[in-house]
């Protein structure tokens, strides 16, 4: 699932706690995800002749938004948040904050390092999310 982006709220977490944390979550992801890409393709090719892989990673993308709101919002535990343009689900059982990332038809993200990603990768403190927590990216 590279379109997934995971970060922990604790610092001592490892990678396989998290994912073994998550996995009631990856079906959920993983059919978030698949919506978007299944969505695009349905665009009648007279309107996808037109976009090149940036308006296809947008449009693929605002329906995997479409989808994570229909599908985890109400979820118990998780926590929408939008930060800085971010959608944000802060998955409270597991101490894990998730971001669904552009990807292309491929399904690939890309990793074009921003000052807002390198932020949130250096574990900077989100607004929203309480203080004091520590945050890794894995």
């Amino acid at each position: 699932m590279d379109g997934l982006h995971l970060r922990s709220t604790t610092l001592e977490t490892d990678i396989e706690t998290i994912m073994g944390a998550l996995t009631p979550y990856l079906p959920l992801f993983d059919g978030i995800l698949r919506h978007g890409h299944t969505t695009y393709e349905t665009y009648p090719a007279n309107i996808v002749v037109d976009h090149d892989a940036s308006a296809q990673a947008h449009c693929t993308n605002r329906h995997v938004l479409a989808e994570a709101h229909r599908l985890l919002d109400d979820l118990p535990g998780v926590n929408h948040r939008e930060v800085r343009g971010q959608n944000l689900w802060q998955i409270d059982p597991v101490n894990v904050i998730v971001r669904f990332k552009k990807t292309d038809e491929d399904g690939v993200s890309s990793n074009y390092q921003t000052r807002q990603a390198r932020a949130f990768d250096r574990g900077a403190q989100i607004p929203g999310i309480p203080a004091g927590k520590k945050k890794k990216t894995k």
